[in-house]
């Protein structure tokens, strides 16, 4: 199991904010902006304005199936810009759910109460969504924070986060801003490889519909006010690891496209070669009776969505989820994202990059059948790190140790231990698949580029998770604290303004990073140093042995 795909066992709750209960209670005019040809129509409520399911590219359906996205390059009439957008088909994760059920109730229920999941899915889902102050127009040149979405590359969608939160808080703050997300192939659709995708050259299809829909906002945000010169990308989990990729495509350059990038929970991870996932190709192949066809990739784009479905439905869900991931293409990606970080080839633009503080709880959960110390050696030698030494997996075992106090959720005692490794293993999880590479890619680039960290401890108290993965979304949708440090990284690229704890940038040799807390305790700058021996260890082994 590659490190990204145990990061899909957290796609299931992919945290998101309901836009369907955004209906309008503002009777003036609707509001609407021309384009190319086209009139979009939207909403307002007085105080921010909003424009829904905009195309961004052609239907990615038929011959633009397993196509790169190809641009619109001319609107026509008029556009209700008022209904949700669907979301792009993904992977039925059901199974993975409700194996973590029971343990993740409490952190469900807060997800599903502050972000229902959307209602509506379909093959021609590539669109973006825009939310501006109500009394911007073209010509107001404001920053633009562009929203990209988590869930393990296999699930999520825009229509489950408002940015009306966002541009509303921002007005509150005097740093008036444009929010906009934006859908993106996912599964199959967006992420399947292997040497005949490769050789047809839509390797990553996912990822390349994230950079049309930056080149679309590039072109047309002055419309709706915002500045093109003046837009931060921004994501968590699977979008922040989009992020990353977006810098380094093309070795580093930009293109014009992005001055600021905010990455929440990932960072620099190896990646598998596009070869990796050929065996399911293959069986996608023979499954939807393509098999005998000389273009095997025509053959799939020929079949009704109905019928690709129900081939994707007769594959194992585990060889899927490892499947549909980005790869190292030699096109979209050039290289591996460590060997490529370490080679400066990533995009000179300021950064955030940070974690909660038990990221590794959920992915645990899928574990919990490892009980004794021979299982999670067994476990760290074949899965976490194939390739590792006996003398490195001990190591390993001794800097975590079974030791329940010391595992995640960290600080929480002996609470928690649901199995006598679960704590251990989490603690494992949180540092190889986010502080190590966090740290990895911070301390390559600290003196080279504006950057700064963070560690989230915000909903420490929930029952075996802690302050586990998403939870950050939580705050920063609240509003809460973090969103006026976002809010200030968009205007300025920078966390900080003239109020709040001031957030210091990174530096490897005396590294800090803000702390997040619950309740009325303010943030706080705290050393970067926890765990240090630990995560230094994982971070050389991670490179050397990549899943």
């Amino acid at each position: 199991m590659s490190l990204l795909t145990r990061l899909t066992t957290l796609a299931t709750l992919s945290a998101a904010a309901s836009l369907a209960a955004c209906a309008p209670a503002y009777n003036s005019a609707p509001p609407t902006v021309s384009i190319a040809g086209g009139t979009f129509i939207g909403a307002s409520d007085g105080i921010t304005k909003r424009f829904l399911a905009i195309p961004y590219a052609q239907p990615p359906t038929g011959e633009l199936r397993f196509n790169l996205p190809q641009p619109i390059e001319q609107y026509s009439g008029r556009y209700n810009a008022t209904v949700p957008a669907a979301s792009c088909p993904g992977l039925d994760t059901s199974a993975v759910a409700s194996a973590e059920s029971s343990n993740m109730a409490e952190l469900n229920d807060l997800l599903n109460t502050a972000f229902p999941p959307p209602n509506a899915t379909d093959e021609d889902c590539l669109t973006l969504n825009i939310w501006t102050p109500a009394q911007t127009s073209a010509g107001a040149d404001l920053p633009v924070a562009v929203y990209i979405h988590g869930g393990g590359f296999i699930s999520g969608a825009s229509s489950s986060y408002n940015g009306e939160i966002i541009v509303k808080r921002a007005l509150e703050l005097g740093q008036p801003l444009i929010y906009a997300n934006l859908n993106y192939r996912l599964s199959a659709y967006g992420f399947l490889a292997g040497q005949e995708v490769k050789d047809a050259g839509v390797t990553n299809l996912g990822l390349r519909d994230q950079r049309q829909a930056l080149s679309w906002l590039n072109q047309h945000i002055r419309a709706f006010g915002g500045d093109p010169s003046k837009l931060t990308i921004w994501g968590e989990s699977s979008g922040a690891l989009s992020i990353l990729y977006q810098m380094l495509h093309n070795n580093g350059s930009t293109g014009g496209l992005f001055q600021g990038a905010f990455m929440q929970s990932g960072s620099a991870l190896p990646l598998n070669n596009y070869t990796e996932p050929q065996s399911v190709y293959d069986s996608l192949v023979t499954s939807a009776n393509c098999s005998g066809s000389a273009n095997t990739l025509e053959c799939l784009r020929q079949l009704s969505f109905d019928t690709v479905q129900d081939a994707l439905s007769t594959l194992s869900p585990d060889s899927l989820a490892a499947a549909f991931q980005p790869v190292m293409d030699f096109d979209f990606i050039p290289g591996d994202p460590p060997t490529m970080v370490a080679q400066g080839h990533i995009a000179d633009v300021a950064f955030v990059n940070g974690d909660t503080d038990d990221e590794g709880t959920e992915i645990a959960l899928d574990l919990t059948s490892i009980t004794t110390d021979a299982e999670v050696a067994t476990w760290l030698s074949s899965s976490a790190l194939p390739g590792a030494s006996e003398e490195d997996i001990q190591q390993i075992m001794a800097l975590y140790p079974a030791n329940v106090t010391e595992g995640a959720p960290f600080d929480t005692g002996g609470a928690n231990a649901i199995t006598p490794q679960y704590k251990r293993i989490a603690a494992i999880e949180t540092d190889l698949l986010f502080q190590a590479p966090r740290r990895f890619l911070l301390g390559k680039r600290w003196n080279k580029q504006p950057t700064w960290s963070f560690l989230s401890k915000l909903y420490k108290s929930l029952t075996v998770i802690g302050s586990g993965h998403q939870t950050d979304l939580l705050n920063i949708y609240g509003p809460g604290v973090m969103t006026d440090y976002l809010v200030n990284f968009v205007t300025h690229l920078n966390p900080n303004n003239a109020t709040g704890v001031f957030w210091p940038q990174y530096d490897a040799n005396a590294p800090k990073l803000i702390t997040f807390f619950d309740g009325s305790a303010p943030p706080a700058i705290m050393e970067d140093t926890f765990r240090k021996e630990g995560i230094d260890l994982l971070t050389t082994l991670e490179q050397e042995f990549p899943e």
